[in-house]
């Protein structure tokens, strides 16, 4: 339960819950009472079964193979790490602590073969059950220029899979997660020729009409896709869909209604109160990191991506954190990055800020033993050669809908930043858990500011106890 102290109204007061203070980490986590929830929702009934494998087969203009590439590249599991005798499923996108809460569901408007109607995609089947046939219109969402769009990807936070091992600070996460998902989607998208709109706000209220969502399930981003079909030609298709829909189902008791939902539910009503019209600024304006990319590439980035979980205490090379930074400077996402430099190459160790593309110096020290400290002592910062740090000024109107839209895009920036640190050979973990306040202040940041995400840049250190099927089976 929460302290007496903690008031639970407004957007600001919803800040200070998902924060985290020394002797209240993740206070009301259920996670030593509770089983794990489902890992996804469940259905049954008719479904388009997608294939498994297209490695070594060319893309086409068949739009079942193209929203299988999508699917199945983006949102999907890539292997399976062991833990001694415990698997776990390596899925192609990290989670915080394995969590996995968000759910996809494809609005297909215009993209023949596939019939139109709204789609649920369960990850663990390759299916896409069929849930709603009419009022597939997501108009209370959307700019009038892309309002008939040929299909439109909705991304959508199960609370209680994350909110269940981290409390409040699930919240958070639900969104840093989305962000990760989304990033993929966008690429995909991209290298396969069509053009996108990326809103990080939604009308819950609207699109929860439309998808059937949960008392507890929150849509919190959405992709419009153009040029979806490159051919109208399209040979050899059968024509899917059926007019009976899927209804979901669970074998799991619900002990979410044993979770005090009122902070975050107190600030859903105050987000979506709110006469919420579509507007510019729900797009995200950043530019895509791996623009134009070869899908063959995209696809062994995405699936050989690792989340590093320890260190070798070497140095990088600067010409290694030059790229990383180059990179992420050509993304150009409305955010502040901070770097804590403690292990590179000729460049003093220290607190430097990113600005317009150079590295300001700001506080000369070794900071490695502290930063671990403001991270909740995780064993991974131990060796790492930098932590970085994303934040964003909130002191503007509506701070509750920039909260979450610079939530949604810390995600996405960190998804582009994990690919390209891979890409160069070097290990990466994005870290969730910190002390909010004391973070703050330790990078001298403007009382406004709130910082969102955080993540650690090493030379990756085999660790025997996460055996990866696919480096097992080389």
């Amino acid at each position: 339960m929460l302290s007496d102290n903690l008031k639970t109204t407004g957007s600001q007061e919803l800040l200070e819950f998902v924060k985290n203070v020394r002797g209240r980490e993740y206070v009301g986590s259920r996670f030593n009472e509770f089983d794990r929830p489902e890992r996804n929702k469940k259905y049954k009934g008719y479904s388009i079964r997608l294939k498994t494998s297209y490695a070594k087969q060319k893309p086409k203009n068949d739009p079942i193979d193209r929203l299988e590439r999508l699917l199945l590249s983006g949102f999907g599991m890539n292997s399976i790490k062991f833990y001694d005798h415990q698997p776990e499923m390596l899925w192609s996108y990290p989670s915080a602590g394995a969590c996995y809460p968000i759910e996809l569901y494809v609005v297909i408007n215009n993209a023949p073969p596939l019939e139109k109607g709204v789609f649920y995609y369960s990850p663990h089947d390759m299916a896409l059950y069929k849930i709603n046939n009419e009022n597939i219109h997501l108009h209370d969402n959307l700019l009038e220029q892309d309002s008939d769009d040929d299909i439109y990807i909705v991304f959508t936070a199960a609370l209680w899979k994350s909110c269940w091992k981290y409390s409040y600070r699930g919240y958070q996460f639900c969104h840093l997660d989305a962000g990760h998902v989304i990033t993929n989607m966008r690429l995909l998208a991209n290298t396969l020729g069509m053009d996108t709109s990326t809103y990080t706000i939604c009308n819950n209220r609207s699109i929860s009409k439309l998808l059937n969502l949960d008392a507890i399930e929150e849509a919190v981003g959405l992709i419009s896709i153009k040029n979806f079909n490159q051919s109208r030609e399209i040979s050899n298709s059968k024509v899917v869909g059926k007019d009976h829909l899927s209804n979901s189902y669970t074998n799991d008791p619900d002990q979410s209604n044993q979770f005090n939902w009122e902070p975050i539910s107190s600030f859903q009503k105050e987000v979506y109160a709110k006469n919420l019209i579509p507007k510019a600024s729900w797009l995200s304006e950043s530019r895509l990191g791996y623009e134009n990319q070869n899908f063959d590439k995209l696809l062994n980035l995405i699936k050989y991506r690792r989340s590093a979980s320890t260190f070798n205490k070497e140095k990088i090379a600067l010409s290694d954190f030059d790229k990383i930074v180059e990179f992420i400077s050509h993304c150009d996402f409305p955010l502040e990055t901070t770097f804590v430099i403690n292990n590179v190459n000729s460049l003093e160790s220290g607190i430097y800020k990113l600005e317009s593309g150079h590295l300001k110096k700001e506080k000369i020290g070794d900071f490695n033993v502290k930063v671990k400290e403001l991270c909740i002592n995780q064993e991974i910062l131990e060796n790492a050669s930098v932590a970085l740090f994303f934040s964003a000024n909130l002191g503007m109107e509506d701070e509750d809908l920039h909260w979450k839209k610079s939530l949604i895009e810390s995600g996405m920036l960190a998804q582009e930043i994990h690919l390209k640190v891979n890409e160069i050979g070097l290990g990466y973990s994005c870290i969730g858990g910190y002390y909010d306040e004391e973070v703050k202040e330790f990078l001298n940041l403007h009382p406004l500011d709130e910082i969102l995400y955080a993540g650690v840049i090493g030379v990756d250190k085999t660790n025997g106890l996460k055996r990866d099927r696919y480096f097992l089976n080389r």
